[in-house]
């Protein structure tokens, strides 16, 4: 008898929420899409305003300097 309710009210709950996976799914899909052709568009601006190769000129010469100055060298750049 346990076994036969039990079962019967695991199947509604796999139900449930099979339904709100559904509803879900439904829901933010289009939420999802311009999310992500927002951020397309926004990475096209940044590319066509060259941010990406400013920002890879800017990484390796941050790396020149922290490979080539010690802590205390950089620290009393900054106080300048």
């Amino acid at each position: 008898m346990f076994l036969r309710n039990g079962s019967a009210t695991l199947k509604k709950l796999l139900d449930q929420l099979e339904s709100l996976a559904q509803y879900l799914a439904r829901n933010t899909q289009p939420l999802a899409d311009d999310a992500f052709g927002k951020a397309v568009d926004v990475m096209a601006s940044w590319k066509k305003k060259a941010i990406f190769g400013f920002a890879r000129g800017g990484m390796k010469l941050m790396d020149q300097i922290v490979s080539s100055l010690s802590e205390e060298e950089l620290n009393q750049i900054a106080r300048v």
